[in-house]
């Protein structure tokens, strides 16, 4: 919990950002999505993605003015993962252990982008580093794909046995739609875990070598741009009005300096 309270101390700070001169440049905003989850475990499982997944939290970007860039976020969501593995090969056995995962997740990523229709809509790119602390309970539950579930009990965690924090990468992509000082996000995400479930130290040295967690996400987010300034970066469309007059001031002003020379 220690290392949860410096994550939570840096979204502090990474929020407090918003009060700078560049505030018009920030965003703050909420995000939630529905998805599944599964593993990828060595010696390899039988394995299905488990659906009714939710993901859902608070998130802060900051654009450049530079439009090709984009903007830098990070986001803190609470997520649900988890897998589901068959006993034997899954076409003769519909026998299944299912293990849900409480995680807390806090995504550093970079959103390239261009703005379309006039600057109204946004389409972006998504690559980052993804930190994960599970947390709360974790459930196990026993069944069968003919009976449904037949027994559910909390999975006790050993230090030993469990990873608590782990990280991996998040990738993806989607659209926004502007309004004035909001946007409207929808999109897809996909995070590939690289650090194990469950580790293969002492006493539980028969574990899998590997059992790496994934989410796929479908996400909705709202976001408000803090300050009342409008969008910096410059189109990037020669024709575009706006650019036009830019360099129109632009050579006004050099055949100015060259009067005053002379």
């Amino acid at each position: 919990m220690k290392k949860l309270r410096y994550i939570l101390a840096l979204l502090v700070v990474v929020l407090a950002l918003g009060s700078t001169p560049l505030k018009a440049q920030h965003y703050v905003g909420i995000r939630g999505g529905y998805g599944n989850a599964n593993i990828r475990a060595y010696p390899k499982y039988v394995t299905s993605p488990v659906w009714d997944k939710w993901t859902g939290g608070v998130s802060w970007k900051w654009f450049n003015e530079v439009q090709i860039f984009g903007c830098i976020g990070v986001d803190m969501e609470y997520q649900q993962r988890g897998f589901k593995r068959y006993y034997g090969n899954k076409t003769d056995s519909t026998l299944f252990y299912r293990r849900s995962v409480q995680t807390i997740t806090m995504p550093f990523y970079w959103q390239p982008h261009l703005y379309f229709f006039k600057r109204t809509l946004r389409v972006y790119l998504t690559a980052g580093l993804n930190l994960q602390c599970n947390v709360g309970k974790s459930m196990v539950e026993y069944g069968t794909d003919r009976g449904g579930v037949t027994s559910t009990e909390e999975y006790v965690y050993d230090k030993l046995r469990d990873r608590r924090f782990g990280f991996g990468l998040a990738a993806g992509g989607g659209f926004g739609i502007l309004m004035g000082r909001v946007e409207l996000c929808i999109d897809a995400r996909y995070y590939y875990g690289f650090s194990d479930l469950l580790t293969t130290r002492g006493k539980y040295s028969p574990n899998p070598v590997r059992t790496e967690l994934d989410n796929l996400f479908i996400n909705v987010g709202l976001y408000f741009r803090l300050g009342k300034g409008g969008i910096k970066a410059p189109p990037l469309n020669l024709n575009d009005p706006a650019r036009k007059a830019a360099r129109e001031a632009d050579r006004h002003n050099f055949q100015d300096v060259k009067v005053i020379n002379m």
